[in-house]
């Protein structure tokens, strides 16, 4: 538990980033 992984970073980045989109929409 709280363990650095680059790729959970990563997919949260993307999932914020696909609902800022949705959001901007």
């Amino acid at each position: 538990v709280g363990e650095n992984r680059p790729v959970d970073k990563d997919a949260l980045a993307e999932s914020i980033s696909l609902t800022h989109r949705e959001y901007s929409r």
